[in-house]
This record gives C-alpha cells, sequence and structure tokens, in this order.
C-alpha cells in the first residue's frame, strides 16, 4: 500500500519514520495505540563531560528518556490472528545464499 493509504487508514503516523510526535500535534494512529512525545532536549549537562562521569551521565540519560527513546515497559506487538502461511517448495530444493543485489532499472 502507499504511504498516503496507510497514513488515512491510521497504520503509520503523520511523522512517519520518526518515533516521536511533537507535542500538540495529532497524531494518526488509533487510540488503543499511544504516541510517544520525547522530553525536552537538555541543554547543558547534569555533570561535567569528563570520563570519571560516565556513569552518572548514563544514569541520567536513561532517567531522562526513559519515557521515550529508552522505554522498556513497552506493551508486546499484538499477535496476528488467521490462517498459517505455509511457503511451497520442491521436494529437491536447496537453500542458497545470494550475495549480488538485484538490478533495478532508472525508469
Amino acid at each position: 500500500m502507499s504511504f498516503q493509504a496507510c497514513r488515512e487508514l491510521g497504520l503509520v503516523h503523520e511523522r512517519f519514520p520518526h518515533h516521536t510526535v511533537v507535542a500538540g500535534a495529532a497524531p494518526a494512529i488509533s487510540d488503543t495505540q499511544s504516541a510517544v512525545v520525547a522530553p525536552p532536549r537538555p541543554s547543558v549537562l547534569q555533570f561535567p563531560a569528563l570520563e570519571e562521569n560516565v556513569p552518572w551521565l548514563e544514569e541520567w540519560l536513561l532517567c531522562h528518556f526513559s519515557g521515550s527513546a529508552f522505554d522498556t515497559n513497552r506493551s508486546p506487538l499484538p499477535v496476528m490472528v488467521g490462517e498459517q502461511h505455509t511457503i511451497h517448495l520442491l521436494p529437491d530444493a536447496k537453500p542458497y545464499a545470494c550475495h549480488t543485489p538485484a538490478s533495478v532499472s532508472k525508469h
């Protein structure tokens, strides 16, 4: 489907592929999903950017951005329902690796 169709169906939000939504913007996702709003970017660091402050800076960044980039309390993706898909292969088919990209015309 086209990007426009996905947007109109509410499958992706207006700012796709960005993972954040501008505060106050109305996302095109459904009410059952939650839009992620990033916290404001800090103007100064809480600790000087020195090697010995790395553990404190890391802990502060993880805490500050815990609601967006480092959110580990997300609900799992919904399970798909329906008939399981089967790929039909020839009985003597052997798998192989292809490392050459397919050619695509400019047109």
